[in-house]
């Protein structure tokens, strides 16, 4: 499999102050893209039916995220992971009607702060791949209803069922299988 990326991203990414961070998600966010047609998830296909371009986009946003801020992946910092957060959200669209929408800049944000945060949620715990597509399945069906804080609105200040931080305690409740990513 090949990746290819013209020189005008990079030379977004190093006038956006983010040179070293931005080769680094688009080389994963592509790849990730190759990992889900092994998976067989997110088939990538001329048919952009039922905004499965933006699905297809938010996951590999979180696939990526996921491997650079895990402790075996490429290990970035928290300031290195917030550059990748501003990078999604730079490449974001607002065309919420074409078939081709590739997801609005908050949702690619929340895509990778979901992927660092399933790093996070436990150093050094490495997740079954197949596991973290069906948790992002699961908070993908919510992506529309998330704020710009990455967070779901709640009927009540204290009900936050549907919140971030629930989800990963849940995530981290799951029996899951630790194995390389």
């Amino acid at each position: 499999a090949s990746i290819i990326i013209g020189d005008g991203y990079f030379q977004f990414q190093k006038d956006s102050g983010v040179e070293s961070e931005g080769p680094e998600y688009a080389h994963t966010h592509e790849y990730s893209h190759h990992l889900q047609l092994l998976l067989g998830v997110g088939e990538l296909n001329d048919d952009f039916s039922d905004q499965s371009a933006k699905k297809q986009e938010l996951m590999a946003d979180a696939f990526s995220a996921y491997f650079l801020a895990h402790d075996s992946g490429g290990d970035m910092t928290s300031e290195e992971i917030s550059n990748v957060h501003a990078i999604a959200y730079s490449v974001g669209d607002c065309e919420v009607t074409n078939e081709a929408h590739h997801g609005t800049p908050s949702q690619r944000k929340c895509a990778t702060v979901w992927g660092s945060s399933l790093a996070d949620s436990d150093r050094g715990r490495k997740f079954k791949l197949q596991d973290v597509a069906k948790e992002f399945e699961s908070w993908y069906t919510k992506i529309d209803e998330m704020d710009d804080s990455c967070d779901y609105p709640t009927k009540s200040s204290s009900a936050i069922s549907g919140s971030l931080s629930t989800w990963l305690v849940t995530a981290a409740a799951a029996n899951f299988i630790a194995i390389l990513f």
